[in-house]
């Protein structure tokens, strides 16, 4: 990690990630991640973050040293075959009021360090699930649960903004299913939530 923080600082990147999921080192060797952190300051110079799993982020005990709370949020959030917006944004209440509330005892933003759904029906409901089998698409699931995604969290003053999974060197068809949202109705969403960051 070192090494590539070294190589980050190098190419001014704006954004380090020192460990996605890490849940049972984070809990077990607190001290070292404490020493991981100082080291990887000494050499990188911009924002840091972790990538907390959505049922860990609350007991990861270094927030204070870095720069974000980093969530992956794949809370399973709607469990019906194709999740409307509206039920959606009312399931992410609770949520988000527990996330609000970190935020504020550790003063840091949230930062979604990784958000997204398959195009296949149920995909709110174990969003981190990878199919292997053949399944028919079901474009509206995506797009509403990004839809509510969005209006849930996006004009929140205490979230930094967030990073869609996944992005796809070399897109595949529309009519594939995976996480990706390129070729799909869910990249119209997509784009009109982060043109607002900059109009």
């Amino acid at each position: 990690i070192l090494r590539l923080a070294t190589i980050a600082d190098s190419m001014n990147v704006e954004l380090f990630c020192i460990g996605t999921e890490l849940r049972g080192s984070v809990i077990k060797r607190p001290i070292f991640w404490e020493q991981l952190i100082e080291q990887v300051k000494d050499i990188y110079s911009g924002a840091i973050t972790y990538s907390a799993n959505w049922d860990e982020y609350d007991k990861v005990p270094f927030w204070n040293q870095l720069d974000f709370i980093g969530v992956d949020a794949y809370f399973p959030i709607n469990f019906s075959k194709t999740p409307s917006v509206n039920r959606t944004v009312r399931n992410w209440k609770p949520i988000k009021k527990k996330l609000k509330a970190l935020s504020k005892k550790e003063n840091r933003k949230i930062l979604m360090t990784e958000f997204g759904y398959k195009n296949v029906s149920f995909s709110g409901a174990l969003p981190w699930t990878h199919h292997k089998e053949k399944v028919n698409p079901n474009n509206k699931a995506q797009s509403n649960l990004y839809e509510a995604f969005f209006k849930s969290f996006w004009e929140e003053s205490w979230v930094a903004g967030g990073f869609s999974w996944n992005w796809l060197h070399t897109p595949q068809a529309s009519n594939t299913t995976d996480f990706s949202i390129q070729n799909k109705p869910a990249m119209k969403i997509l784009k009109k939530w982060y043109d607002n960051l900059y109009y």
